[in-house]
């Protein structure tokens, strides 16, 4: 009788294996991303390319390889959560309602690069430029969106499933990290000079900006991925919880 509460409204399925491995896809393709920017910025390799510019591969510009790969890792793990949505049989956790709306609402933003259009003319007109600038204006709005979510999250995790609060711990404190040079957040911003102070002999050829751009868009891609990641574990971990019920 137990087992028929949570039987599946859709037959969907994922597996430990599954689970883990899109995690490690995730966080090795940020990784990939990143190596590769900073190798393009390089004068030798700028020198080889149309343009002096790797743009399909180009951190700073929009609707290339790392953008289209962020948009369907978000949507992705979108469509996850609303099948997850349909999973049970009787009401379904608010996180899986959350988690579909924000994770659409993020990927919808990357590619309709709507936090462009909010930061370099709504924001402004709106509030002004006497406290906040440039992509400071998305921040806020990205803030309340993501931690509905994290908030969200504490209903189902820790107590089922460990790995995913850590991951979700993670995602934010990458996060908050991506963005030490917009807000000039002290430790932030200790943290990130430390980490380039500590391996200076291997990124001495690049610049303070170069390293900085890496820094920021690196971490949010690894953010989004245990984000993403974490999700994907999550439901494994509902799954197999309601199937040894």
């Amino acid at each position: 009788m137990a087992n028929n509460v949570h039987k599946s409204v859709i037959p969907f399925h994922v597996t430990r294996s599954k689970a883990f491995i899109s995690l490690f896809i995730f966080l090795a393709l940020d990784v990939f991303f990143v190596i590769v920017y900073l190798i393009s910025t390089l004068p030798e390799v700028k020198n080889l390319t149309l343009g002096h510019q790797l743009a399909s591969l180009d951190l700073d510009i929009e609707a290339n390889l790392p953008t289209n790969y962020a948009i369907l890792k978000l949507y992705g793990t979108a469509i996850i959560s609303i099948l997850m949505v349909f999973w049970y049989k009787k009401k379904s956790p608010v996180f899986w309602k959350i988690a579909a709306c924000v994770l659409f609402i993020i990927g919808l933003d990357e590619s309709a690069q709507l936090h462009e259009l909010w930061a370099a003319a709504v924001a402004p007109k709106l509030f002004g430029t006497d406290y906040l600038v440039g992509n400071q204006f998305t921040i806020v709005p990205y803030a309340i969106i993501l931690g509905s979510l994290y908030l969200s999250s504490l209903t189902l995790f820790p107590w089922k499933s460990r790995i995913v609060f850590v991951c979700f711990v993670l995602s934010g404190i990458s996060l908050i990290l991506s963005q030490s040079a917009e807000w000039s957040f002290g430790p932030a911003m200790t943290a990130m000079d430390s980490t380039f102070e500590f391996f200076a002999p291997l990124l001495e050829h690049f610049d303070k900006d170069t390293l900085m751009f890496a820094w920021e868009e690196g971490l949010e891609m690894v953010g989004y991925s245990l984000l993403c990641g974490g999700v994907i574990i999550g439901v494994h971990s509902i799954q197999k919880l309601k199937a040894e019920i």
